[in-house]
């Protein structure tokens, strides 16, 4: 099956001069779910690109699934190595960059790395963040020891992730929890965690929510899309009338559109990348809702006014700064400081 997208980018295209952007620029690294793939989520890529970061997304090449025992082998390899994956790419970028190798690698500021995971990638990203699992867990049974030994050897080493975000991170429901309170309250960086607040995938109020409340080493944040499941992220692929309904599953979100998805989550993933590897204040507005339901935020209409898609700003307080009148709404943000 192929899924069609698309984009914007162009092969060999020159990169805008770092100095537009302050100098060198973050790196940003995204790791895509279970037999997911690396250009799955281009869409956000390439708005990310677009603002001043160099965007690696990394190609897992999970094993192909045929039969209930292609399915355990390729996800126990995948609970093995998806964090290993991403510490290993970006251990080979950043020595690339420090080589003073040309091309993307020559733009690279090493001190300023976010990492973006979705589902698995989430599961893996959360670790390489410094929340490393918890091994007496059921859920790594079918995972060999010998294969565990690298991922817990890893744990000790930090990745140097300044900025985490996650996306529907599977890994935190009781029946798979991989993680303790403690392991997770040792994620320092800042999080933004996106889901759905109907996901059947991860869970969502005693899966992702859980991971979300026992972060308490950092400042986190949680984007919720009311009524959605578990795609919440991922372009919006052209497809034939002809498409079996299980790759259509795979890759649409029952409820919501999936361009309105990309729209939401590219306005907050680069406010919160701005933040929190550009230190850029000003976007902490973006984040810092006035409402925790995105229905409760108020901006008055005068009889018979034309609204013609004006963003909230400044003058919209008690609105979600930079969406359209009328249009925050199916969304909730969560907000907890480090320590609660």
């Amino acid at each position: 099956m192929t899924f069609e997208y698309e984009g914007r980018a162009h092969p060999d295209a020159p990169a805008l001069r770092a100095e537009q952007f302050g100098g060198k620029l973050p790196l940003v690294i995204m790791s895509h779910g279970f037999n997911g793939w690396s250009t799955q989520f281009s869409t956000l890529a390439e708005h990310i690109a677009s603002r001043g970061y160099v965007v690696a997304s990394i190609d897992h090449a999970d094993r192909k699934l045929e039969g209930a025992t292609d399915f355990i082998h390729s996800f126990a390899n995948v609970l093995a190595s998806r964090s290993l994956d991403q510490r290993q790419v970006i251990s080979q970028i950043l020595s690339s960059a420090d080589a003073n190798q040309t091309g993307p690698y020559a733009l690279i500021d090493t001190d300023r790395i976010g990492l973006i995971g979705y589902s698995m990638g989430g599961y893996g990203a959360i670790a390489t963040a410094g929340g490393d699992y918890d091994y007496e867990s059921g859920t790594f049974d079918t995972v060999p020891d010998a294969a565990l030994e690298p991922v817990r050897a890893s744990a000790s080493e930090d990745a140097g992730i300044d900025a985490l975000i996650a996306f529907a991170p599977w890994g935190g429901a009781p029946d798979n929890r991989v993680w303790s309170a403690d392991t997770l309250a040792q994620v320092t960086a800042p999080v933004l965690i996106v889901a759905g607040n109907q996901d059947d995938v991860s869970g969502f109020d005693n899966g992702i929510s859980w991971i979300f409340d026992s972060m308490t080493g950092t400042d986190r944040r949680m984007l919720v899309f009311r009524e959605a499941r578990h795609n919440i992220v991922g372009n919006a692929f052209q497809q034939s009338t002809d498409v079996p309904f299980q790759a259509i599953e795979f890759v649409n979100e029952p409820v919501w559109r999936q361009d309105r998805i990309n729209g939401i989550n590219q306005h907050f993933v680069a406010a919160f990348l701005d933040l929190h590897l550009k230190g850029d204040a000003a976007k902490a507005a973006y984040l810092d809702v006035p409402t925790q339901n995105s229905n409760d935020s108020q901006w008055e209409t005068s009889f018979g006014e034309q609204l013609n898609g004006k963003l909230a700003g400044d003058d919209e307080p008690e609105h979600w700064r930079g969406f359209q009148r009328r249009w925050a709404l199916g969304l909730d943000m969560y907000s907890t400081m480090a320590g609660e």
